[in-house]
């Protein structure tokens, strides 16, 4: 994107991150349906250390983007249990965490109760090693219990810059913020 002429974008590249054809969707082992990945839902850039991480449906990704017009899958997580869709992806201010979002549903169900439970409609949070590698820490849904016509499943979230200290803000749709 030309800076001084945004006019005048456009796409230089459309490269194949799945080359294997991604998640292919279905239902997981005790019947909970998950997403295909057919594309990336939300991608989130950490330039400082060439990154980038991907919300893709089925998979999250963590993308090497040292060169952008060919970024490298470097590392995936699925969880054919208790995600749905693969929503969105967000660092931590220093890149040692990403969380994830499941749109579970796509926002038109209630999922604030004891039958879906605290996974689904969920926040995943994963540490992010050195090596780039993803490692699972753990589930965060708002505990509060909802109608059967509400939902509250996560959406878009983001990082606030605090020392020494991850502090998100998070969609929660009619659960809040």
């Amino acid at each position: 994107v030309p800076t001084k002429n945004p006019a005048a974008s456009k796409v230089v590249a459309t490269p194949n991150l799945f080359p294997d054809g991604g998640n292919p969707g279905g239902t997981g082992p005790t019947g909970v349906g998950y997403s295909a990945t057919t594309g990336c839902h939300d991608i989130t850039g950490y330039p400082k250390k060439d990154l980038a991480a991907g919300a893709c449906m089925g998979d999250g990704i963590i993308m090497d983007v040292k060169n952008p017009v060919a970024p490298k899958v470097i590392e995936r997580v699925t969880d054919t249990e208790n995600f749905a869709f693969w929503h969105s992806a967000t660092f931590n201010s220093d890149a040692t965490k990403v969380v994830f979002t499941d749109e579970l549903g796509g926002g038109g169900a209630a999922t604030c109760n004891d039958t879906v439970g605290p996974t689904r409609g969920a926040n995943a949070i994963y540490d992010l090693s050195k090596r780039n590698q993803l490692t699972f820490k753990s589930y965060y849904k708002i505990p509060r219990h909802q109608g059967s016509t509400e939902n509250c499943l996560a959406h878009n979230g983001s990082i606030i810059p605090a020392n020494g200290r991850d502090v998100m803000i998070q969609s929660w749709y009619q659960g809040g913020v």
